[in-house]
């Protein structure tokens, strides 16, 4: 018999796997969340990427400032993304 249950959406990035590579999922998809706060989510996660850009553009190693151009390039038309998505599902609002 095949399963229609659909898999929980794994978030806390498989870190518990360290210990035990089969290890069940700590922290899930709260499929009652609203699509608003699952924007929330995504913009404090790539808001922390954008962080770490910019620990590295300051960093006096040419590469790893050429990695945080990299970053940076991508995580700032993301996090405004997220902003303007975010903008349109706020609770209440028509």
């Amino acid at each position: 018999m095949v399963s229609t249950t659909a898999e929980p959406i794994r978030l806390d990035a498989g870190t518990n796997t360290n210990w035990h590579l089969s290890a069940a999922p700590v922290a899930v998809l709260n499929a009652d969340s609203s699509l608003h706060d699952r924007l929330a989510y995504c913009w404090g996660l790539a808001s922390r990427v954008d962080d770490i850009t910019h620990f590295l553009a300051v960093h006096t190693d040419q590469e790893l400032w050429r990695v945080a151009m990299l970053l940076e390039s991508q995580v700032a038309p993301l996090l405004a993304m997220l902003e303007a998505l975010a903008e349109t599902t706020i609770p209440g609002r028509a």
